[in-house]
């Protein structure tokens, strides 16, 4: 019987070659679409599992509440909290500490910037990344030991077996050689910890010993014993820290006049990438801890939820198509009753069929998948391979994948089918429900989301291009930033670096100054009367405002005419002179504590407003002291860049030596503020086109079995005299009723998902009617093209044919 079922399959597919070809398109298109969504969203669940040790490891995560009761969690620590819950805690059996340093390496013939660890040497006792040469159990043991990647080693030396060559790290103003004792195999692409090189972390504790346990600053990862129960082990952590640094909270209080509470908190490591914990991820979760937590789980409900409607829609395309296609296999049904056929062996038919046209579109679409997986990478960003033969969750995701859409594309069409009366049918009297409400509602719910993804990409596009048009307060162009080495005298190598550029026509004002492009408010606000100020903190020189051309409302800039410039004056912007209440802001004084340094600072000038970082957030009060910083701003002549970044290159050679060159241009650096704004555009965008097209073929469908339905209706109109425009007025009109329909149940929907949407900027445009209008008129235009094939075709059929058809 199954073989007969499939013959018969094949010849219905092949008799109706088009309707199959147009079938397996969508239904391809869809089940693509949820392969590449399997892929995204394995591989962010898969963050971290690589490691043996990963279900007793745990990030020793930090809350601080202060007076008032605000909470803010961190998904860092001090040096201090993993050796002691060590020492006092049975069920804690090992800890490391990383913290996450940007290192300029010398090597032999060449200097790099590079992305660095300073680790613990139980490090490899906790993670598992592998060596290519070397032993992890004396890698770290040395203060001047070093581990580099094999990348790494294959850029300075060309080889991999480079165990006991020299590295140089610049350490201040001088550089400090390290012997390199182990190279690891390429790190894992879903790793939330990152690196080039590994230093021991003794190194660093033995320069910096920071007791202090209301510090955090890096990341401490424990090792629970396996049969440990987290959150007893998290309950142990209040007793020995409030212990340990009682004197610390008394010595907070009287200077800072604050009473924060701390507790501490375990973090799976499985749960770094997608910071599913909730971190605040502007503190503690950068390089600076040596974890990146660059996604969350929203995306993947967001990647997952489009790419399910696309799916529903191509199921509801296949359904539609089945339905259009009955009447002409009504006679089969019929005969097959009459012959003793039971209605579940009809259903059996159908779905054999579903089930052969669905393999199908599935193997079409792991060819669209692998066609389609570089594209889809570079909108993720991601590094997905697509293999069936080596992915065990891809070969269960397919297989489900095709049951799911043999029941929801064969189930129903078959089911309709089976109830045909064969008496009816045989002589011509069987129709189906010429109302169809359950395909027309589903075509609603169609161009429903095609409208609202077209509305979502018209409203992205407009905010992203207002967001990198919009004035910010000084012009951004021409300007490449340039990080310079950490050391003792930077100021004086900086001077002679402006003076050795000015020498040439191509640079003018030249400029040091931190990079606010993701700004940090500070951890203890600036108290002035009543209020407290929390503000971003800006080192910069006297050139800063002048190469910005940043205009000042009141006051004066940085001046070497006053020698109090560099310890006792400070330049504030509007927003900071609004916080603080001042009606007259030159000459009030404040006492600004950054990083421990209290020290009283007098307003000599202010700056007004500007855009220093993303305009998702609102401009925050700014503070500017005249202090060494690590950019150096250079800006040069309009349409002179090569030449610029050339002579800039050998200048910076010449006075820095061996420090790695590492430069970008500004207006680059703006515009990946919004990457991953970007990014998701693009998805939205490929999401619309592709909702579009579904439509139009779901539409084709139902045009089709319109026009299969009224044959007789039309025959008789034309003999009766009427026109081909009025016929096709007549059949397109039904459907452009259900287009109109899907536009006014969208555009509410639409609004207030995008409203929300937009809630996350500070800055942003206004949603306006027209965007729905557009969306809409795009989605009647698309009808009216599907339609009008269909419709024309039943209009010029010969009258005679249509009625010898009854």
């Amino acid at each position: 019987m199954l073989t007969n079922y499939l013959k018969i399959a094949f010849r219905n597919l092949w008799r109706e070659r088009a309707y199959t070809a147009i079938n397996l398109s969508g239904l391809a298109i869809g089940m693509a679409c949820a392969l590449l969504a399997i892929l995204f969203v394995r591989d962010e669940l898969s963050y971290d599992q690589f490691h043996v040790k990963a279900p007793q490891l745990y990030r020793l995560t930090t809350t601080v509440t202060n007076s008032e009761g605000a909470q803010k969690y961190l998904g860092a620590s001090g040096q201090v909290q993993g050796p002691a819950f060590k020492a006092a805690i049975p069920e804690v059996t090992d800890y490391a500490r990383v913290l996450g340093v940007n290192f300029n390496v010398i090597g032999k013939e060449k200097s790099l910037g590079l992305q660095g660890l300073f680790a613990d040497a139980s490090f490899p006792n906790l993670f598992t990344f592998p060596l290519l040469h070397g032993d992890w159990s004396s890698a770290l043991t040395n203060p001047n030991s070093i581990v580099i990647t094999e990348e790494i080693a294959r850029k300075f030396f060309g080889k991999t077996e480079v165990v006991g060559e020299l590295l140089k790290v610049e350490d201040g103003d001088h550089l400090e050689p390290f012997v390199i004792t182990g190279v690891t195999e390429k790190l894992p692409a879903n790793s939330s910890i990152q690196f080039e090189l590994l230093l021991p972390f003794q190194w660093l504790n033995d320069k910096f010993n920071d007791t202090n346990w209301l510090n955090q600053y890096l990341s401490t990862f424990l090792l629970l014993h396996p049969d440990a129960e987290p959150q007893r082990t998290e309950d142990k952590f209040v007793s020995i820290f409030q212990a340990n640094a009682r004197e610390q909270l008394q010595e907070a209080q009287k200077n800072e006049g604050q009473n924060p509470r701390y507790s501490f908190g375990l973090q799976p490591i499985a749960d770094l990438h997608l910071n599913r914990a909730g971190l605040d991820l502007e503190q503690g979760d950068g390089i600076e801890s040596g974890v990146t937590t660059s996604s969350t789980l929203t995306y993947s409900y967001i990647l997952l939820g489009i790419v399910g409607l696309i799916l529903l829609m191509a199921c509801v395309n296949f359904i539609n198509l089945s339905l259009a296609g009955a009447m002409k296999r009504a006679k089969e049904i019929g005969i097959r009753k009459v012959v003793g056929s039971s209605r579940r062996q009809v259903i059996g038919q159908f779905m054999a069929e579903t089930t052969l046209l669905c393999l199908l579109a599935l193997v079409l679409a792991c060819v669209l998948c692998a066609v389609a997986l570089p594209i889809f990478n570079q909108l993720a960003d991601k590094e997905l391979s697509f293999s069936f033969l080596d992915n065990s969750s891809l070969i269960l995701g397919g297989f489900g994948l095709l049951g799911a859409c043999v029941l929801a594309t064969g189930l129903y069409p078959a089911v309709v089918l089976s109830v045909y009366n064969p008496t009816q049918v045989l002589y011509n009297r069987g129709q189906l429900n010429t109302r169809n409400w359950f395909g027309k509602g589903l075509t609603v719910a169609q161009f429903v989301l095609a409208i609202g993804l077209v509305a979502a990409t018209l409203v992205y596009f407009r905010q992203m291009n207002f967001m990198t048009h919009k004035e910010l307060g000084y012009d951004p162009t021409n300007i490449i930033r340039v990080k310079v080495p950490p050391r003792n005298d930077r100021a004086e190598l900086v001077a002679q670096f402006r003076q050795k550029l000015q020498r040439y026509p191509v640079f003018g004002e030249v400029a040091m100054a931190t990079d606010n492009s993701l700004p940090v408010l500070s951890e203890s606000p600036i108290t002035i009367g009543d209020r407290e100020v929390k503000y971003v903190y800006t080192r910069a020189d006297y050139e800063y405002l002048p190469l910005l051309d940043l205009q000042l409302t009141a006051g004066r800039n940085f001046s070497t005419d006053f020698g109090t410039d560099p310890t006792r004056s400070a330049i504030v912007n509007e927003s900071f002179v609004k916080a603080a209440g001042w009606a007259d802001p030159i000459g009030k004084q404040f006492t600004e504590n950054w990083i421990g340094e209290n020290r009283k600072l007098t307003v000599v000038g202010v700056v007004k407003d500007y855009h220093y970082g993303s305009l998702r957030y609102k401009i925050q009060p700014q503070v500017m002291t005249l202090t060494s910083a690590e950019l150096v701003w250079i800006k040069y002549a309009k349409g002179q860049r090569v030449q610029a970044l050339t002579r800039l290159q050998d200048v910076f050679q010449k006075q820095f030596g061996d420090y790695a060159f590492q430069y970008s241009f500004l207006s680059d650096d703006n515009a990946n503020l919004y990457q991953n704004d970007r990014r998701w555009q693009q998805i939205i965008q490929y999401a619309a086109v592709l909702s579009i097209l579904i439509c139009s073929i779901g539409l084709f469908g139902l045009a089709r079995m319109a026009a299969n339905q009224r044959t007789k209706e039309i025959g008789v109109r034309k003999v009766l005299g009427a026109s081909v425009a009025s016929i096709v007025a007549l059949l397109s009109k039904d459907f452009l009723k259900l287009v109109l329909i899907a536009i006014i149940i969208a555009s509410p929907l639409a609004w207030y998902a995008l409203t929300e949407w937009l809630a996350d900027f500070a800055y942003k445009i206004d949603i306006e009617w027209w965007y729905f209008a557009l969306a809409g008129g795009l989605a009647v235009g698309v009808a009216l093209l599907t339609v009008s094939y269909q419709s024309v075709k039943a209009a010029l059929m010969n009258p005679v044919e249509s009625l010898r058809s009854e």
